[in-house]
């Protein structure tokens, strides 16, 4: 989650991850950009069944909208993992990025967050994820226990 330098490459190995990195998001400043509005649409016709949770407004002229939806039966269950980046200006598509339809390796990594933060399931998830993730410390107070009832019998 926090060292994709290092996870990316190993995962690359084994199976398709995308080209990691920011795409070329300078546009060329043309007239009046497009209103938020619009981008909304643009992004919404892309998946008419997604939930749109959230938009990122360009932070200078050349920069474009970031949107970032929800498709059904993402993993994600929070924002969702769909990305649409849309050029301020033209409202041309200069990146997409579909969860549903990602190589395996991107799929891995899309799995990692929602499995970590326990977001995946429902209820039922959430309770087996953390009786899972208590389970080691469990192991050691056991462990501990037993070591030290076995270093009590053997001192004369």
């Amino acid at each position: 989650l926090n060292l994709p330098k290092w996870v990316t490459p190993i995962v690359s190995s084994i199976a398709t991850v995308s080209e990691p990195g920011k795409q070329n998001d300078q546009a060329a400043i043309l007239g009046t950009p497009i209103p938020p509005e619009r981008a909304l649409t643009i992004a919404q016709a892309l998946y008419p069944n997604a939930r749109i949770s959230r938009i990122s407004l360009p932070t200078m002229a050349s920069a474009p909208y970031k949107i970032t939806l929800r498709q059904p039966n993402e993993v994600r269950q929070d924002d969702g993992a769909t990305r649409v980046t849309i050029d301020a200006y033209s409202g041309k598509i200069l990146r997409l990025q579909d969860p549903m339809n990602a190589p395996g390796g991107d799929t891995f990594l899309n799995w990692l967050y929602p499995l970590h933060s326990r977001a995946v399931f429902g209820n039922a998830g959430r309770v087996f994820l953390t009786f899972f993730g208590v389970v080691p410390l469990l192991f050691f107070i056991s462990g501990c226990g037993i070591w030290l009832r076995r270093r009590k019998i053997r001192r004369p």
